[in-house]
């Protein structure tokens, strides 16, 4: 292709290309992956029938592991620069990556002694600029207190490093670390330091594709998919709300306090077959323990699940023998009592309708991608790069979930010059061309071969 001018191949010059890369396909079958186990992940989509590499394919789900992926070179750099605005060149400085069939790839590499020291070389470095810059694009301390500074470094800009929100023993961890003990009651000092721990952290250096199970409990509805007719209710319009109050985001927060059990209730129909209830909310720890949400019908309990996650998520129940003179309701539970703190959950709405067996439907010890872990996995596959605010806002509204949605991220980071860069390096791994400039070859075999050519 046209180097540095990829557009102007277009027309036969690209179909000519096009047929080249189609003769160096494989004929080997793909049919060796993994059936469904307790440790599969989902990207839990279903291939349907077609020709791939000279193989008909059933529709079936092929699960890829459950892994911890370490950053390569490339996705330090642009990680780094996207987080500080870093502009000094750091590769060189950590350990080169694994290249597995061509590709660098550290699924397998684990951090050495030589890594650790190596990341804390490099975190130094970063942080030195970014107090040089008077860390731009990090919370503004100035004027907060050692305490006021640490809570805007955990809850607004370790999460974008973290690419998820922090556990409650890591936002404890980075507090710790603008205690005066550390940082001399030096503010920049303490923003430094963080830095240098959040850079140094399994959070940050690795990429997360544990992924969470597909099915969470018995009545988990995540294999069905909702028929018709749909019938949608807003949260707000409920009644029998006790303790909450209308959001600006337009849900109904649930509180619990003074040991009453709060709720909302409303009448819906259900259908004796089966029955999809999906509901949109979100919740969070007091402490380390979660509220509980009781999902009941008729006076019957059909689940206590724990609500634990910052980010809008619409959670699927598939339940059965239902009559429709039964309310549907969301009552929130102790979770355990923890002095002073009152439990919240946040309900957006709530929809029922028939529930239709999912097509392809991962199996049931399956695991799936959690909202942050696909936003990272559709940032670092697209751009090489960590998550940018969109990402990470639409991982907390609960926007990565339909099929639609992944796509309309993609088509976005595709049109990025990031994503045009990624893609070039991914092919010329591929083809084995970021070699050309360094492979050895016999020029009395090859004089054509000439620092010009291998330029072009």
């Amino acid at each position: 292709m046209p180097k540095g001018n990829p557009d102007a191949c277009n027309t036969q010059c690209a179909q000519d290309i096009g047929a080249y890369l189609w003769t160096l396909r494989t004929s080997s079958s793909s049919s060796s992956s993994s059936s469904s186990s307790s440790s599969s992940t989902g990207g839990s989509t279903s291939s349907s029938s077609g020709s791939i590499a000279g193989q008909v394919c059933s529709d079936r789900i092929i699960y890829g592991a459950r892994q911890l992926k370490l950053l390569t070179r490339d996705e330090y750099q642009k990680s780094v620069q996207d987080l500080f605005g870093v502009s000094e060149d750091l590769r060189s400085d950590i350990p080169a990556d694994a290249k597995v069939h061509g590709f660098f790839n550290n699924m397998q590499s684990s951090v050495t002694e030589t890594h650790a020291d190596a990341y804390l070389f490099v975190a130094e470095k970063v942080a030195n600029y970014s107090a040089s810059q008077n860390f731009r694009g990090m919370p503004n301390c100035t004027g907060l207190t050692e305490a006021a500074c640490a809570a805007k470094f955990a809850d607004e800009f370790a999460p974008k490093v973290f690419r998820r929100p922090l556990t409650a023993i890591e936002r404890a961890a980075i507090v710790k670390i603008f205690d005066a003990k550390y940082s001399g009651g030096d503010i920049k000092v303490a923003q430094s330091l963080g830095i240098q721990a959040l850079l140094t952290s399994p959070g940050f250096l690795y990429r997360s594709e544990l992924g969470e199970p597909v099915m969470r409990h018995g009545a988990d509805g995540n294999q069905y998919v909702a028929g018709t007719p749909l019938e949608t209710a807003a949260a707000v319009d409920f009644p029998g709300k006790v303790y909450g109050e209308a959001q600006a985001d337009g849900s109904w927060m649930i509180r619990m306090r003074d040991g009453q059990t709060p709720y909302i209730e409303k009448h819906m129909k259900f259908y004796p077959a089966g029955t999809l209830i999906q509901v949109t909310l979100r919740g969070q720890a007091a402490g380390d323990v979660a509220p509980k949400l009781e999902v009941r019908t008729g006076g019957t309990t059909q689940i206590i699940e724990d609500i634990n996650f910052n980010e809008y998520r619409t959670l699927k129940y598939y339940v059965t023998k239902l009559d429709n003179t039964q309310a549907l309701r969301f009552e929130l539970r102790n979770g355990g009592a923890v002095a002073g703190v009152d439990r919240v959950v946040y309900i957006k709405s709530v929809s029922v309708s028939p529930a239709t067996l999912m097509p392809g439907a991962a199996d049931k010890d399956a695991y799936k991608l959690t909202p942050y872990e696909l936003a990272s996995f559709l940032s670092y596959t697209y751009t090489g790069s960590t998550p940018d605010d969109t990402l990470l806002a639409a991982a907390k509204a609960g926007q990565l979930e339909s099929e639609s949605q992944i796509n309309a991220q993609v088509a976005r980071l595709l049109a990025t010059p990031r994503a045009q860069k990624q893609l070039g390096d991914f092919v010329a791994q591929w083809l084995r061309t970021d070699e050309v400039l360094t492979v050895t070859k016999d020029p009395a075999k090859y004089p054509e071969l000439t620092a010009e050519l291998r330029a072009a």
